[in-house]
């Protein structure tokens, strides 16, 4: 008995028109995306500098918006202004973290006590680097932290918070040295046995 070709039952050919009348109608979806996708796109790229993430926002397949992109001279440089735009907010947010710092809670016993202002060195050194490599890009840490020292030395840098020089500092930071706030000297150490 001859073996039946199954890809002729009416069924099946349905099956397919459906698969075939689908697969047509997606890349016409593809081919043609709204026409106000650049404007969405390009406004979603200068928030997120994320290609992905604006396409998506705009409702546009990347490879369009990147087709778009190699074909039309503005839109490129409208493309390259957004992505300026999302830069410049994030060294806008970097020079924030670096030299304002941000507010972190301080926990004990599993109950917030107190705020903490953090500084991100690590970003105040990029920054630095990027915008005076000349003198910043060659320095290793230690001498690039010389360096800041020298720099900023109206100001000491300890367990993340800056106090200015000629304020008084803290007794914990300055040791048995530092006098107490009656102007008495501190108690004598211990003699040891």
């Amino acid at each position: 008995m001859p073996k039946s070709d199954k890809s002729d039952t009416p069924q099946r050919g349905r099956a397919r028109a459906r698969k075939s009348k689908a697969k047509t109608k997606a890349k016409a979806r593809r081919g043609k995306p709204a026409k106000d996708w650049q404007a969405a796109f390009l406004t979603a790229l200068g928030k997120s500098g994320n290609v992905a993430v604006s396409c998506k926002k705009a409702k546009v397949n990347r490879d369009t918006a990147y087709a778009h992109r190699n074909r039309s001279a503005p839109f490129r440089a409208e493309w390259d202004e957004a992505l300026e735009t999302a830069i410049d907010g994030w060294e806008d947010e970097a020079r924030r973290r670096a030299v304002t710092g941000c507010l972190k809670p301080v926990f004990q016993g599993g109950v917030q006590v107190g705020k903490v202002r953090e500084f991100s060195d690590t970003l105040l050194m990029f920054l630095l680097r990027g915008k005076r490599p000349e003198i910043y890009a060659g320095l290793n840490e230690k001498k690039l932290a010389e360096l800041l020292t020298e720099k900023f030395a109206p100001y000491v840098v300890s367990a993340h918070v800056v106090t200015p020089v000629s304020s008084p500092a803290p007794a914990a930071i300055t040791g048995p040295v530092a006098s107490n706030p009656r102007g008495e000297p501190p108690p004598a150490a211990p003699a040891a046995d």
